[in-house]
């Protein structure tokens, strides 16, 4: 839900500003389709880059704590999952259980030692 708001508001922005944009480039017929290429250079700068040496435009300000938010929100609902799939994982049954009356195991050496081991 988060990424779906988050794009909506990203594009509802691209959109707000490219028709600003286009409004006033269509009244200053001297600067033409520069203003406009250069509203689309500088919203690329700040989405592909967000975190570079543009720490002071406004768009900033915007796209990248909501990329941040996303990105945690993304992360928390994924550990979540892993953490729901362990925890079904360790109530699963044992196949092989100890009897009631068996003592517990005692390792004094730590040396694994096979006497005849033959594998086919």
């Amino acid at each position: 839900m988060l990424n779906l708001v988050q794009n909506f508001i990203i594009t509802l922005g691209l959109l707000i500003g490219s028709l600003i944009v286009a409004a006033r480039s269509t009244q200053r017929p001297d600067h033409g389709s520069r203003d406009f290429v250069l509203f689309i250079t500088y919203l690329t700068q700040v989405i592909v880059l967000p975190f570079s040496d543009y720490s002071d435009i406004d768009l900033l300000k915007l796209y990248g704590p909501l990329n941040q938010l996303g990105y945690i929100y993304r992360s928390v609902n994924q550990s979540l999952v892993d953490t729901e799939r362990l925890l079904a994982l360790l109530n699963e049954p044992t196949e092989v259980n100890d009897k009631p009356d068996a003592p517990d195991l005692l390792v004094s050496d730590g040396k694994i030692e096979f006497g005849v081991l033959i594998l086919a």
